[in-house]
């Protein structure tokens, strides 16, 4: 019987990848004093609230050390997200929200090449 092979070559080229995620990197100061004006003694640490829309928050990250005061959040769809962050004490009294900041992540493409 007849044999069919049927064999593809790479002869080079390039294609056009788009990667559908991005980051955000936060930085805050450490409080130093309570609500009413006392020093604040049992910081337990912060949460990061953020969401697509100003004020709504729909997801909070815990950041259990008083010490860190940077966050970068990772695996962000395209679009703005808006964000803030709470300090919290040994009670779990937290403070008010930080002032929002927001960060739009744009669709990259990325040409690549391949021989």
């Amino acid at each position: 019987s007849d044999r069919v092979s049927n064999s593809q070559q790479d002869t080079g080229g390039s294609t056009t990848q788009q990667e559908f995620s991005g980051s955000a990197t936060l930085s805050w100061d450490s409080p130093a004093t309570n609500a009413d004006g006392t020093t604040l003694t049992d910081l337990v640490g912060y949460k990061v609230y953020y969401g697509t829309t100003s004020l709504g928050y729909t997801t909070a990250i815990d950041i259990n050390d008083p010490n860190t005061t940077t966050h970068t959040i990772q695996n962000l769809s395209p679009g703005t997200y808006y964000f803030a962050v709470k300090a919290y004490d040994t009670s779990i009294n937290e403070s008010e929200y930080s002032s929002e900041v927001s960060k739009t992540i744009n669709l990259i493409n990325q040409m690549i090449e391949f021989l």
